[in-house]
């Protein structure tokens, strides 16, 4: 996988509709702060079992978490899994909002 930054990895997301978002926060985090627009929504002790069937393998996936340490592990878990396009986004939902990017209320 490689690491990207959050603009980076919101344009890549805007630009391109194969592009896919994995928030792999708790479910009270989400509700904290927002999610991302657009992103999937997997904790981490879930990927292994859930993103083979709720994520698209061919496509690009950028994983965020909270400050980036879930998503390097999740990062590592997709590859293991053979998605071939992975990305980390470094300093998580933190950086994202540092940067005014948007986010969207959590609907449980």
């Amino acid at each position: 996988y490689t690491t990207v930054d959050v603009q980076t990895a919101h344009d890549a997301v805007s630009a391109d509709q194969s592009a896919q978002l994995l928030d792999v926060r708790e479910p009270e985090e989400w509700a904290e702060t927002g999610v991302p627009d657009g992103a999937v929504l997997i904790p981490l002790a879930e990927v292994q079992s859930r993103a083979p069937s709720e994520l698209d393998a061919g496509s690009p996936v950028y994983v965020i978490c909270r400050s980036g340490n879930r998503s390097r592990t999740a990062s590592e878990t997709l590859v293991q899994l053979g998605f071939g396009q992975v990305y980390n986004v470094d300093g998580g939902v933190t950086a994202w909002m540092d940067a005014g990017l948007p986010v969207q209320a959590y609907q449980p």
